[in-house]
């Protein structure tokens, strides 16, 4: 059994999220020498990589692929013509 609490309102579990972003990146920052470093072993060549690929690049690639694969899925986009459709050529 765990326990866990979350933010009550988006409002919230946003800022929360950007908190642990803003973490992430300033971890890497502070720790850029050790990344691909095969000195530090195991963290300079697992652990730092794979926080910066799926914890730092992991949003932005999720997001651009959203995009190419659908213009109109873009937050915002599109959303006063629910069934507009784009046309190409």
């Amino acid at each position: 059994m765990c326990w866990t609490e979350a933010p009550e309102k988006a409002k919230f579990l946003r800022r929360q999220r950007q908190r642990w972003y803003r973490g992430c990146l300033e971890t890497l920052l502070i720790h850029r020498g050790m990344l691909g470093n095969p000195r530090y072993r195991a963290v300079g060549l697992v652990a730092l990589p794979t926080m910066l690929l799926f914890e730092v690049a992991g949003p932005v690639i999720e997001l651009s692929g959203y995009l190419v694969r659908d213009p109109q899925s873009a937050p915002g986009v599109g959303r006063d013509q629910p069934d507009a459709k784009v046309r190409v050529g």
